[in-house]
Parts: structure tokens; sequence; C-alpha cells
């Protein structure tokens, strides 16, 4: 595997096991009507600390030698932020559109809107490392 690859993998899997517990808890307290902003400040910073410390940890487990940035590099990079931004679109306008269409009022809290918009970010982020991936293992 490339240094690319590793790094997107290593990116992927912290992405992943920092925010699904992470997002599970929210959606316990947004289900049991007990999201504040406090809970949901605190847990995005231990949830940002964990996903530092998680990629700092992993880039130093797959440290090896730098290989420079090439075409399939910079089109590996491209389709994933295309793929990245897609996702990112379609979700920010649902989170967006289906309050505002529904007139729910606990769909309308500020701190479940955050959330949610956080969430589309994550699932974005996700994606991108997703795509690089798939794209390294195909060799595209």
């Amino acid at each position: 595997m490339s240094f690319r690859e590793k790094g997107a993998w290593a990116c992927l899997l912290t992405t992943v096991v920092v925010f699904v517990p992470y997002f599970a808890q929210i959606f316990r307290l947004f289900a049991r009507d007990e999201l504040k902003i406090s809970l949901v400040i605190t847990g995005f910073f231990i949830a940002s600390i964990w996903q530092v410390l998680l990629h700092v940890v992993a880039q130093i487990v797959i440290r090896s030698k730098r290989e420079p940035k090439d075409e399939r590099d910079a089109i590996i990079e491209s389709k994933s932020f295309r793929h990245a931004y897609w996702i990112f679109a379609f979700f920010g306008w649902a989170v967006i559109m289906v309050p505002a269409l529904t007139r729910t009022g606990s769909l309308l809290a500020p701190a479940f809107i955050s959330q949610m918009l956080f969430l589309c970010f994550v699932l974005a982020e996700a994606t991108r490392y997703s795509t690089q991936v798939v794209c390294y293992r195909r060799g595209s």
C-alpha cells in the first residue's frame, strides 16, 4: 500500500471509530429529549480530542517515506472531493428542508440542527476517505 492509501485508511477508521459512538449518543439524547447544548459542546470536544489523538497515533504507526504526489494522486484526490461535496450538499439541503417542510419543533432546535450539519460534514469526510481507499485499491 502507498503512503496515501494508508493515510486514507487511517483517516477513515479513526473517523468511524470516534464519530459512530458520538452520534449514537447524540441521537440517544435527542430521542429522550435530553439534548442540551452543553452536552453537545462537551461531547464535541471529547470526540475531537480522541480524533486527533487516534489520528496522530495512526500516522506514527504507518510512518513511511512520503512519496511525491503524481497525476494519479491528484485525480483520486479530485474525485474524492467531488464525491464528498455531493454528499455534503445533498444531506445539508435535507437538514435544512426537512424541518422547514415538516414544521416539527424538536427538529428546529439549534442543538439538533448543528449536530445534523456536523453529521453531514462527517459523512462527507467519510465519503472522501472511502473514495480514496476504493480508488487506490482499484488503481484509478
